[in-house]
């Protein structure tokens, strides 16, 4: 009983230690990435830009409980294993939870970027008449969502020219779509004052109107 407690204890201690190496990255790397979309984007004073603020805490919120629940998980079926094992064969479970972390590091930097890409939020660059917003991972194949691409894109953002947007409809809460010859991309927010924000920006520099409401 007091080998398994002790064992428990050093789990808990490596654990306890692996989340703070994998949380310090994540907000280093968030507030890098959004620094070089703001260079990259918001660079010039002709440039409207229309961020939510309540997406910030929503995607740290999310992303912090999907970390931490994995390493919950991870403790505790650590935990359990080494219980059943005996002392040689710890040290392995150990190793692999080390593997399993590191191979975690990977997604953990994308949903860092993620972050950042969401307060980033939607930007109108008057010089280059085009709208930046957010890489709408919903819009992909079921081959590209086979390989992992909307992994790989978490961190980007998509410029769209305003002039070929065509049409415009707005979805039933905080959602609106734009399409055109680049498809329907949606861009959403948490409140509808600041959806209607963004699309009085975009019917600002446009002749389009709005479509069809798909609810309201």
């Amino acid at each position: 009983m007091a080998r398994r407690k002790a064992n428990d204890e050093s789990v808990k201690l490596f654990f306890m230690v692996a989340g703070v190496l994998l949380f310090l990255p994540f907000m280093f790397v968030s507030f890098f990435h959004y620094k070089k979309l703001k260079k990259n984007y918001f660079s010039t004073s002709n440039a409207q830009r229309v961020f939510d603020s309540a997406q910030l805490i929503k995607s740290i919120l999310y992303s912090v409980g999907l970390i931490t629940t994995t390493l919950i998980i991870m403790f505790y079926a650590t935990s359990q294993l080494s219980g059943l094992v005996g002392p040689d064969y710890q040290k392995v479970i150990l190793g692999l939870d080390a593997m399993l972390l590191a191979l975690g590091i990977y997604p953990v930097c994308k949903l860092a970027q993620r972050v950042a890409v969401r307060y980033l939020g939607v930007i109108f660059n008057d010089d280059s008449n085009r709208m930046i917003i957010p890489v709408d991972l919903a819009n992909a194949s079921a081959s590209e969502n086979l390989r992992l691409q909307f992994l790989r894109r978490m961190g980007e953002c998509e410029e769209i020219s305003v002039k070929d947007i065509t049409n415009i409809t707005r979805e039933k809460g905080v959602n609106f779509y734009i399409h055109g010859a680049f498809g329907s991309r949606q861009i959403n927010f948490t409140n509808k004052q600041k959806r209607d924000e963004c699309l009085m920006a975009l019917q600002a520099r446009t002749k389009v109107s709005r479509g069809g409401d798909l609810g309201y």
